[in-house]
């Protein structure tokens, strides 16, 4: 597993963000759009990007992000997606095939749906953040990015193994997790 940079910004004014795109790191190309970014569903934003147009819900972070980005880390998702659907369809054929009781070929379609959907969903997406009080909890993958945020809101860039509803579980020297903090 990669590890994700967390940048900790304290204060009740959103943090600062290079005015560059959170997906190639670059301002450079095609102009820049801004994402409304949201800590409830910050997956989904960029999971439907310009698929689903509803409005963002909890607190929300202007990202800039170029538009071909975007669709890029949308349609990585969606090939992801993909497979979920057809090993459904056909966990669901095979099991008419074998003549399966109703209630166990569904049960096999689910669990291999759900597995492939698990899979598609924990796809690492460029940025998520959360909000606790008066403390931002800010997740990048990609560490100069996350290193140029740490700069322009004065703290600093940490490797973690990942984030448990905001909290960071930091990487110890070896490489393992050492649990939250």
């Amino acid at each position: 597993m990669n590890p994700v940079y967390v940048v900790e910004v304290d204060g009740a004014a959103d943090p600062v963000l290079p005015e560059a795109c959170v997906v190639c790191g670059t301002a450079v190309g095609e102009p820049l759009r801004t994402l409304q970014l949201s800590d409830e569903y910050g997956r989904v934003e960029f999971y439907f990007y310009r698929i689903v147009d509803r409005p963002a819900q909890g607190r929300l972070l202007p990202v800039q992000i170029h538009d071909r980005c975007a669709r890029a880390l949308r349609n990585r998702f969606l090939k992801r997606l993909l497979p979920a659907a057809a090993l459904a369809g056909a966990v669901g054929a095979a099991g008419i095939w074998l003549g399966l009781d109703d209630f166990w070929n569904m049960a096999a379609v689910l669990v291999a749906a759900g597995l492939m959907l698990y899979r598609a969903l924990s796809m690492p997406v460029p940025m998520e953040f959360w909000h606790h009080g008066n403390r931002f909890v800010l997740v990048f993958t990609d560490r100069d990015f996350a290193r140029r945020v740490a700069r322009l809101n004065g703290a600093q860039a940490m490797p973690c193994a990942r984030v448990d509803e905001g909290v960071p579980v930091r990487l110890e020297p070896t490489g393992r997790t050492a649990g939250k903090r």
